[in-house]
């Protein structure tokens, strides 16, 4: 990443054998898709749709849990069967909001996939799918826009970007043109390169593309997040099943101690 925020945009226009005044040729676009890869990012496991998140809600312990609540209730015994029903109705908020941030993130990268962008190709201004752009675009940029790939500044009018998708901040930062000398110790310091998944906020301009897809800063960051949470899932999977059996043992006992009460009145 240094050789682009450490030489001059003019520079990198010319090694990317792009054109300031023309962009890319349509006739070159494949190949250069079929060199550097598309620009799609991998969703994460869990995007298949409602039903997979409706699988991933229900469990055979939800419905033990609920059917032993509807014999309490059925039997008049309210004071187990409402603390069952609290077991049953916190077990089920836990699963739902982890179900609902992995749709949320889901549906952010879907819309970076799928937005459009300004690009300039054979000197036309065109409108394409973020998944068209290529290694060498020039992409023009206003205030709202989404960034579809991660681009080195060649044009900057007062850019305040929004990074926190990719760098975790929660200020605006002010973009330029000009190369940065020396090292940075961190990507939030690139003031001339916008990242994939950042917003403008105000401002505009243009930017060349250096990374597409996975081979972005916010890829990168999800493909270290997917492996960590592939690991994760076999720590959590067994924490589920274990707080699972916890709360169905509970629900058991209540029916138990319902049941040894029944006993002990019926004598």
């Amino acid at each position: 990443m240094n050789f682009y925020y450490n030489n001059t945009w003019k520079f990198i226009i010319e090694k990317l054998s792009s054109d300031v005044h023309k962009g890319l040729s349509e006739e070159l676009v494949p190949k250069r898709r079929e060199a550097y890869g598309d620009n799609k990012i991998k969703l994460p496991l869990g995007s298949g749709g409602i039903f997979s998140y409706i699988k991933e809600l229900i469990s055979i312990y939800l419905f033990i849990c609920l059917f032993i609540d509807i014999f309490l209730l059925v039997n008049k015994s309210y004071v187990l069967a409402l603390f069952v029903t609290i077991i049953l109705f916190s077990n089920i908020f836990l699963r739902w909001l982890n179900i609902y941030q992995k749709k949320k993130q889901v549906e952010f990268l879907q819309n970076i996939n799928y937005t459009t962008v300004s690009v300039l190709r054979d000197g036309v201004e065109k409108i394409v799918k973020a998944e068209d752009l290529v290694v060498g675009d020039i992409v023009y940029v206003r205030k709202g826009s989404l960034i579809a790939a991660d681009m080195r500044v060649i044009r900057a009018h007062d850019i305040k970007v929004d990074e926190k998708n990719v760098t975790g901040e929660y200020f605006l930062k002010d973009k330029y043109e000009s190369k940065i000398g020396g090292e940075v110790s961190s990507i939030s310091e690139m003031k001339n390169i916008l990242f994939k998944g950042t917003v403008i906020k105000e401002g505009e301009g243009a930017g060349i593309v250096i990374s597409t897809g996975n081979n972005t800063q916010l890829g990168k960051l999800l493909t270290v997040m997917n492996y960590a949470n592939n690991n994760k899932n076999t720590l959590r999977s067994m924490l589920d099943k274990n707080i699972n059996k916890l709360y169905l043992f509970i629900s058991f006992v209540s029916l138990i101690i319902y049941l040894l009460n029944k006993e002990i009145l019926s004598v």
